[in-house]
């Protein structure tokens, strides 16, 4: 099976996600090629004028229009789009009006909900489009009907090892810094404690007393892996929303890193994990748990904490995603349903 992958135009966390699938698919055995719409995007910025060429909704059209071409070129028998976000949807009626079918993962539910579904339900020329939608969070397939494909990691870059010294600290945060969680942070006192935070923290200014702490850089996702590692606690804190349940790529990839965490609650964190990672919701919980395992006679709990959550994770990887993609019916390739005009298609 040929398929044409559409990596995200965002080249953080998003396209560690991508990666993830596009290396699971090809380990299956499909023929996978690359649409990567950040360059093509920036493609034609360049090209356009400079008094049009800030215009999302122009260079989003502009830089998916191609998307046939590219999977006309390679015969591919599916197109399947990350994100999609920044994918016009002039590039699904396209496709349809030839016949190649499409599939979404939506990786940004249940915060995003709302643009998510309205790119889905797109028909630009007024014309039904087809395409089979997977997302991150089982609120959002529940409420949407869309196929719920949880977060995975890839244990090539997430797995036990030893710990770095020159990366070693008490307490870890890696992540954006919205404000609910400056906000939560600065309230908790953090005197005696050894914290890192990494990412873009657009508010944080010198006045705040977590500005020592941070470290002003956007980190790779493989060298992501050696950080947690080397930590005593990380901090998995998700954005907030009152509807999600499924806990975000973060705690998958702790977990298989045999590092310890403790995470703000989500109803199926408890279920996947049971008690293996203490949550908070206060900011003087959160204190309290972190002084409590910083403790030196917690130090083996921690241990068994961490081995614990990682043996549950075990076998939450891309590769199994993709299994579970296997067998989702919809509009594509495969057998004719008698009577529909339509193709029946799994990812087989």
């Amino acid at each position: 099976m040929r398929i044409l992958f559409v990596h995200p135009a965002i080249e953080i966390s998003i396209s560690d996600v991508a990666r993830g699938y596009r290396s699971a698919l090809e380990r299956v055995g499909y023929d996978v090629r690359d649409y990567f719409m950040g360059k093509r995007m920036e493609y034609h910025r360049q090209a356009l004028p400079e008094a049009v060429r800030e215009d999302q909704a122009l260079l989003s059209r502009q830089a998916s229009e191609n998307i046939l071409n590219e999977a006309l070129y390679h015969k591919s028998d599916l197109v399947l789009i990350v994100s999609g976000l920044n994918v016009h949807p002039i590039a699904l009626w396209l496709l349809g009006q030839v016949g190649i079918p499409a599939a979404a993962i939506f990786t940004e539910s249940p915060y995003d909900d709302e643009s998510q579904r309205r790119w889905a339900d797109l028909s630009p020329v007024g014309a039904e489009v087809d395409i089979t939608i997977f997302t991150n969070d089982r609120f959002s397939a529940e409420r949407f009907g869309w196929h719920f494909l949880p977060p995975a990691f890839d244990p090539s870059v997430h797995y036990p090892a030893d710990p770095r010294p020159d990366e070693a600290c008490d307490v870890l945060m890696i992540g954006t810094g919205w404000r609910e969680r400056q906000a939560f942070l600065e309230a908790v006192n953090w005197t005696g404690i050894d914290l890192k935070l990494y990412g873009v923290w657009p508010t944080l200014t010198a006045d705040s007393p977590l500005h020592r702490f941070h470290c002003p850089m956007v980190v790779d996702n493989t060298r992501i892996a050696a950080i947690y590692r080397s930590a005593k606690i990380c901090i998995n804190f998700h954005r907030r929303s009152v509807d999600a349940l499924t806990p975000g790529p973060r705690a998958f990839e702790l977990a298989a890193c045999e590092a310890f965490q403790l995470s703000d609650p989500r109803p199926d964190l408890v279920s996947m994990f049971g008690s293996s990672i203490p949550t908070f919701d206060t900011p003087g919980n959160l204190e309290d748990l972190i002084r409590h395992y910083l403790a030196p006679e917690h130090d083996d709990e921690r241990w068994v904490l961490a081995a614990e959550a990682c043996s549950l994770v075990q076998g939450e990887t891309f590769d199994r995603r993709v299994q579970e993609m296997v067998g989702v019916p919809d509009y594509g390739v495969g057998e004719v349903s008698a009577g529909s005009g339509r193709k029946e298609t799994t990812l087989k």
